[in-house]
C-alpha cells in the first residue's frame, strides 16, 4: 500500500466527505475490493464514506465488530450500495482497542488480490483520521461562516448557498423545489416599543418556532433582519402555500415569552416555486412580492374593520349620521 500516496490525497482535501471520497478511491486503487472509512462524528455516532459494492448490512457489521452494536451509524454512500453476503476480510483503526475509535477502516476481497496487511491497515487509518481532524476544523470555520449567531440559523450566504445546491438536485431528478419567504409582523413597532433586546429574543423564538416545525429536508436562514428564507424540495407551490398558513397559524397561537414580557407576534408569508428560466434571487422576489402583497391586503382588511366594524350595515348607518 502506497501509504506516501494516500497521504497525499488526503490531506489535498479541506472538508469531511472530499476527505472521505479521496481516502476510499485510493485505498481500492491500491488494493482493489471494497473499502469503507468510518468516522466519528460524535461519542457513539460514526459517519461512513464508501468506494465498491457494500451495502448498509456491510457497513452494520463492521460498525458492531469495531465500534460495538450500540453504535449509530449514518450512511453516506460514494458509490453505488448493494447487498451483498460478506463480511470485512480487515478491521483496523488505530488503536485497535479502543472502541470509540476516531476512524474505522474496513475491506472486503474481491477476487485474488494482494491483502494488505494489519500495520498498513492501521497506518491508514491512522492518516485518515489526521486528516479528517483537520477536515473537521475546516468544516467547523465553514459552518461558523455560514450561520447567524444570533439565531443559529443558516445566515444569507448559507440558506443562499443551500437554494442553489438543491436547485441543482431538483433539476437532475426532475422534482419540484419551493421557496417560503416569511416577514415578522410588526418587528419595528416592537423595537421601537421594547427595545432591541426584546426584537432580538423575538427573532430568536420565532426562529425556534419555524425550525420546529420543518421536514428534516427543508431548510431554514436569516436572510437579514427579521426576514427568512425556508428552503422546501420536493414540494410544489400549493403545498408551499399550506405549509405557509400552518407556520403563521403557529407562530401567532402564543406568544413569545421573553425574559421581561411575552410579546404577541404574527408573521407574514409568500411562496414560490422554482422554474427552469428562473435565477435563485428571482424566486426569492417573487416570494417576497408575494409576501408584502399578503401583508397589504391583510393591512387593508384591517383597516376596513376599523372603520366600518359591523359590515354593511356599519357603512349605512355612517352614512345616515352624515346627513
Amino acid at each position: 500500500m502506497d501509504l506516501v500516496k494516500l497521504a497525499l490525497e488526503m490531506m489535498a482535501g479541506t472538508q469531511v466527505d472530499e476527505v472521505l471520497r479521496r481516502a476510499v478511491t485510493t485505498l481500492r486503487e491500491q488494493h482493489p475490493g471494497s473499502w469503507a472509512v468510518l468516522h466519528r462524528i460524535e461519542p457513539g455516532r460514526y459517519g461512513s464514506g464508501v468506494a465498491g459494492i457494500i451495502g448498509h448490512a456491510e457497513l452494520r457489521r463492521l460498525a458492531d465488530v469495531a465500534c460495538g452494536p450500540e453504535t449509530w451509524l449514518s450512511v453516506d454512500h460514494l458509490a453505488e450500495a448493494t447487498e451483498v453476503e460478506s463480511r470485512p476480510a480487515w478491521v483496523a483503526h488505530p488503536n485497535s482497542t479502543d472502541a470509540d475509535a476516531e476512524v474505522v477502516v474496513g475491506w472486503w476481497a474481491e477476487g485474488c488480490c494482494d491483502v494488505p496487511s494489519i500495520v498498513e491497515m492501521r497506518r491508514a487509518a491512522e492518516l485518515a483520521a489526521s486528516a479528517l481532524s483537520n477536515a473537521k476544523v475546516v468544516d467547523y470555520l465553514v459552518r461558523q461562516s455560514c450561520h447567524d449567531p444570533l439565531t443559529g440559523l443558516l445566515n444569507r450566504r448559507g440558506i443562499l448557498e443551500t437554494l442553489k445546491r438543491e436547485r441543482a438536485r431538483a433539476r437532475r431528478r426532475g422534482t419540484p423545489l419551493s421557496v417560503l419567504f416569511v416577514d415578522v409582523d410588526r418587528f419595528k413597532e416592537i423595537n421601537d416599543t421594547h427595545g432591541h433586546r426584546i426584537g432580538d429574543e423575538v427573532l430568536h423564538g420565532i426562529a425556534r418556532r419555524l425550525s420546529e416545525s420543518l421536514r428534516m429536508t427543508d431548510a431554514l436562514g436569516r436572510l437579514g433582519g427579521d426576514e427568512f428564507l425556508l428552503v422546501l424540495p420536493e414540494t410544489p407551490l400549493r403545498a408551499a402555500r399550506r405549509i405557509g398558513k400552518r407556520l403563521a397559524r403557529e407562530v401567532a397561537a402564543t406568544p413569545i415569552v421573553t425574559a421581561h414580557l411575552a410579546v404577541e407576534i404574527g408573521i407574514s408569508h409568500g411562496s414560490s416555486s422554482l422554474d427552469d428560466n428562473q435565477t435563485e434571487m428571482d424566486v426569492i422576489e417573487q416570494a417576497d412580492r408575494r409576501m408584502l402583497a399578503r401583508k397589504r391586503r391583510r393591512r387593508t382588511a384591517t383597516e376596513l374593520i376599523r372603520w366600518f366594524p359591523y359590515g354593511k350595515q356599519g357603512l349605512t348607518a355612517r352614512a345616515g349620521n352624515s346627513r
